[in-house]
């Protein structure tokens, strides 16, 4: 650990390499789901690189195939309209919002875990 911070997370993090560095750890046994001494879990750190999509599509896609989204989705306090939006409800958007549900429309203002709205 690196100031507290594991060698996945620094991997996750890093730029270089990172997608066999990941690998690597994982094959050896890292567990992607402890936390670190910074409070931290890699499992939550590498979803929220996905949603974001900070990354090259060719390094998000490889994410996702090593971290399975769904065992930590209810973590992140998303709206319908979050996971809609980031396609984890094949719901369609459109159809969704020109019904005009007054509870639909409010979750255009309500922040995730990331304090992200979901547009």
């Amino acid at each position: 650990m690196s100031g507290g911070t594991s060698a996945l997370q620094l991997a996750i993090l890093g730029q270089e390499d990172k997608i066999n560095k990941i690998k690597l750890l994982l094959q050896s046994g890292v567990n992607p789901d402890q936390e670190d001494n910074t409070r931290n879990i890699a499992h939550t750190t590498v979803a929220r690189e996905i949603i974001i999509r900070t990354q090259p599509t060719n390094i998000v896609q490889e994410l996702e195939i090593l971290f399975l989204l769904s065992s930590c989705i209810n973590d992140f306090n998303f709206t319908l309209l979050h996971k809609v939006i980031l396609r984890i409800c094949p719901i369609n958007l459109s159809s969704l919002v020109e019904g005009r549900d007054s509870h639909i429309l409010t979750q255009l203002d309500i922040e995730d875990q990331f304090r992200i709205t979901p547009i």
